[in-house]
């Protein structure tokens, strides 16, 4: 079983679940509000019942934009068809440095002004 497409149809399955509750939820929500705004005696109460209702809907379209574009995505991801794997090649890392390894040419002749003091030679200065 591959573990990476499992979790992922967990995930999508948690986010789909999810996205129908929250949906179904706000479909109620909207419902319950237009039959309130419907039944209520005076304008006032009814143009804020209204208000809930417009922003029940505005939510529920989102949710559903939401859930769309989760669905779309998991139908493109399982139309691609699977790049074959092989197995990575063993190679001996220590053996790979070995042969990479290179030591720099250290001259005891040549050096900088900085090393002089380093090497055991006195400094130019006469003073030291």
């Amino acid at each position: 079983m591959n573990r990476r497409t499992t979790s992922r149809a967990i995930n999508f399955t948690i986010l789909t679940v999810s996205l129908l509750a929250i949906a179904v939820v706000l479909a109620a929500i909207l419902y319950v509000t237009i039959t309130t705004a419907i039944q209520a005696p005076d304008r006032r109460t009814k143009r804020l019942v209204l208000t809930l209702a417009w922003t029940s809907l505005a939510a529920l379209g989102g949710t559903l934009v939401l859930l769309l574009w989760v669905v779309i995505r998991w139908i493109r991801c399982r139309l691609q068809p699977e790049a074959p794997h092989g197995p990575t090649p063993v190679v001996d890392a220590w053996a790979e440095a070995g042969e990479r390894f290179q030591l720099e040419e250290d001259d005891e002749d040549e050096g900088d002004e900085r090393d002089e003091g380093r090497r055991g030679k006195p400094p130019e200065d006469p003073d030291y």
